[in-house]
């Protein structure tokens, strides 16, 4: 595992905060796919933002492991945080999954936007990150 919050290479990144912003979002453009992203929902309106990059026709796909100690919700945002899918399943501990395919030309900047909906805990969320 990745140090918490490191920018480098690997198979996974710790979220570190703060990153409950875009603009403090943990950058995991570097994480190899698949990869693993975690987490966790220290307070009831806590978010953790992952930045993510995907080339044109590529489809990024996220599945998150929710523990029961919480309900977290899952965001695909785009470079200016408008909503371009979400995964809000109802209940504590109930796993997140979304996916998104970029259609523009290039490369484009997304953000994973990791929600607590209800409850909190140190309990870590782990996210599989999949580019194709």
């Amino acid at each position: 595992m990745t140090d918490c919050g490191s920018q480098g290479g690997g198979s996974a990144l710790a979220e570190s905060e703060p990153n409950d912003t875009r603009d403090t979002a943990d950058d995991a453009t570097a994480l190899a796919s698949p990869g693993t992203l975690t987490g966790s929902m220290k307070s009831t309106d806590d978010r953790d933002y992952f930045k993510v990059t995907a080339a044109a026709g590529q489809t990024v796909s996220v599945n998150c492991a929710v523990p029961s100690a919480y309900d977290a919700d899952a965001y695909w945002l785009d470079a200016n945080g408008g909503t371009l899918t979400r995964s809000v399943n109802d209940g504590a501990g109930t796993d997140e999954s979304l996916s998104f395919t970029r259609t523009a030309t290039g490369t484009g900047t997304y953000y994973l936007d990791v929600e607590a909906y209800s409850g909190s805990g140190s309990a870590a969320y782990s996210c599989s990150l999949t580019r194709s």
